[in-house]
């Protein structure tokens, strides 16, 4: 073996890649050496792994584990590798793949649990890839067009909020756990695992600061806070019935009729301030008199 060959395949010795005999391109690996460098299912589903330790059983054909080419990794085939494992199975057949980067790789082989399963991943399984990739720092929208080629765009978008979710909640416990046994601030844990520092206080005691507004400057952001979260709920409403029309879902009639629902409540709350400021000035005007 040259010193190319020998750098090309590190982990692999003529010894433990045996090519098959009457299939091109399979080789034979111990089934202990081969391991997870990363997952697209949040756990392994049980039922699959019965399923190829039925076919494996029974002699059916089962696809070749895909192993990365110069590891030991595998890329597609880790409900086999546990299929091989119960069966105490010492070798399995493998094709080798060529190394991708992190985001392919995920997705070729979250793509590949996709069409070759009957089943397929479940929503914690496709929120719990999403996550990988933010964590990876993926843009949304690169996360929102690979995905689309599995979903429906309403439905991607509606996963990757959830997955947008878990990523704080995994950070404010790590904020959390860093204040509590790693010895650091509120402050500085919120800096080193971005989190809003009051957030993670209320985190940490349970208790939420709430303190009456008496200036005119709390009042007034009092008032903004409250219509701004009315406002946010009231288009996360208008996305979804956008998405359920987008879909199919929904009518033209039907999604009209909400808009126009909530146009008409708008403009009846711009009367009752109207009103409310005729009430100011008429007291004015009482207090005036009596003056």
């Amino acid at each position: 073996m040259t010193n190319s060959q020998s750098k090309e395949q590190p982990a692999m010795s003529t010894k433990t890649n045996v090519a098959v005999a009457g299939k091109q391109d399979v080789v034979l690996l111990p089934v202990a050496d081969l391991k997870m460098k990363f997952d697209v299912r949040k756990a392994l589903n049980e039922d699959r792994v019965l399923l190829f330790m039925e076919m494996y059983e029974s002699g059916n054909h089962v696809p070749p584990i895909e192993v990365v080419r110069g590891t030991m990794d595998i890329h597609d085939g880790r409900h086999r590798k546990a299929a091989l494992d119960h069966l105490n199975r010492r070798h399995a057949e493998c094709v080798l793949v060529e190394p991708m980067e992190f985001v392919d790789q995920l997705m070729d082989a979250f793509g590949k649990n996709m069409s070759d399963s009957p089943f397929p991943p479940t929503r914690a399984d496709v929120i719990f890839v999403m996550k990988q990739l933010l964590d990876a720092n993926v843009p949304n929208a690169h996360i929102q067009k690979r995905f689309e080629a599995f979903y429906r765009p309403s439905h991607v978008r509606k996963l990757l909020k959830d997955a947008h979710s878990n990523v704080v909640r995994a950070k404010m416990a790590k904020a959390k756990n860093a204040v509590a046994h790693g010895g650091l601030t509120v402050k500085a844990a919120a800096v080193e695992h971005g989190v809003e520092p009051e957030r993670l206080q209320e985190e940490i005691t349970g208790v939420k600061k709430r303190r009456k507004a008496t200036s005119v400057s709390d009042i007034k952001t009092e008032i903004t806070n409250r219509h701004r979260g009315n406002s946010q709920k009231t288009i996360a409403v208008f996305r979804d019935l956008l998405d359920k029309f987008e879909d199919g879902e929904m009518s033209e009639k039907s999604v009209l009729e909400v808009l126009l629902h909530v146009q008409r409540l708008s403009t009846d709350g711009a009367k009752r301030v109207n009103s409310w400021i005729e009430r100011f000035e008429s007291l004015k005007g009482s207090m005036k008199a009596k003056s």
